[in-house]
């Protein structure tokens, strides 16, 4: 689903491979106050890398973040 979350960032300028991206640890909450802590499959943390670097790795933190500026409708959107 990686791909989609990236593509609807790019389709609205949000960034592009060379851009840098927080691959640090952080917290979301739900509607019911909630916290999920998401996690990279390897545990790890890289800190400040490139989308093209987040992407090639498939980091999960990084891919998260840009999801929520990209907003979920428009990774919907282009999921649908």
């Amino acid at each position: 689903f990686k791909p989609f979350v990236y593509l609807a960032a790019f389709e609205k300028g949000l960034i592009d491979e060379y851009a840098n991206v927080d691959d640090s640890p952080f917290e979301i909450k739900d509607t019911n106050n909630r916290v999920y802590k998401p996690k990279n499959y390897d545990g790890k943390f890289l800190g400040t890398i490139t989308v093209a670097k987040a992407f090639a790795y498939s980091r999960n933190i990084p891919a998260l973040r840009i999801g929520q500026d990209a907003g979920i409708d428009a990774v919907i959107s282009v999921a649908e």
